[in-house]
């Protein structure tokens, strides 16, 4: 039989007597560190070889591809954590907006020039917005 392998904060919450908190199993931790590295490695070594290599032919598809992965494992990097409990510091629509600007970019990285700053200016608006709203209400 295989060794089951445990996280330091489930030994001592095992020591304690008591439970992890909802959503927190074995190595999840790990997990969420090890998809963040991933995902900055990816990044890195995209924008690295596009730096290197330019945009000729085979190399721009090397390099593409790895900086896709890193912008994929990112946006599983920041989804990982809501699998049980939801961002309250993010509004409903803008986890909506930011997927589909990461789709965008992904789909065509060309577009990180216009998709970006469309992104920023519709969060800022529906920040203001919500404020205006919080201080009507009282």
């Amino acid at each position: 039989m295989l060794p089951v392998l445990k996280s330091p904060q489930e030994s001592e919450e095992r020591k304690r007597g008591g439970r992890l908190p909802a959503g927190e199993n074995r190595l999840t931790g790990y997990r969420r560190w090890a998809i963040l590295i991933i995902g900055i490695g990816g990044l890195a070594l995209g924008i690295w070889s596009h730096w290197r290599t330019g945009t000729t032919g085979e190399e721009s598809f090397g390099s593409n591809s790895a900086f896709r992965v890193g912008v994929v494992m990112m946006a599983i990097w920041l989804a990982l954590p809501t699998l049980n409990k939801p961002m309250r510091w993010l509004p409903p629509g803008a986890a909506v907006l930011c997927l589909i600007a990461v789709g965008a970019i992904a789909a065509q990285p060309r577009l990180v020039v216009i998709v970006v700053p469309a992104v920023g200016f519709l969060l800022t608006i529906g920040w203001l917005v919500r404020i205006f709203q919080v201080s009507r209400r009282r």
